[in-house]
């Protein structure tokens, strides 16, 4: 009987080749799910920023609280730019996903 220790290597680096894919697999789920969700995030979040940003601005009052004038238009000013932010930029991944996504087909 010959003994061929090449033989069991290969055995080896393909099975580990194999996990080491199956691995890689389970990365790209994970980042997608999280890109996926952090877009889902941006995009409602910047629609509640922007509606408590516009509230604060034409009613300068927030949960009953009087608020003065200066404050409600900085708080509101930012608290609007802030979410319109976050809204094109959920807006902006979810174009590139979808440009991506329609260049690999």
């Amino acid at each position: 009987m010959e003994f061929r220790p090449n033989c069991f290597f290969k055995i080896n680096r393909a099975k580990f080749a194999i996990q080491y894919n199956r691995m890689s697999y389970r990365e790209d789920i994970r980042e997608k799910r999280t890109s996926q969700f952090r877009t889902m995030m941006d995009i409602v979040m910047g629609i509640f920023y922007s509606f408590i940003g516009g509230l604060l601005l034409y009613a300068r009052s927030f949960v009953g609280i009087e608020v003065p004038a200066f404050v409600a238009y900085i708080l509101g000013g930012m608290m609007l730019v802030g979410g319109l932010f976050r809204l094109y930029r959920g807006i902006k991944t979810v174009i590139g996903n979808n440009r991506e996504s329609s260049s690999e087909e």
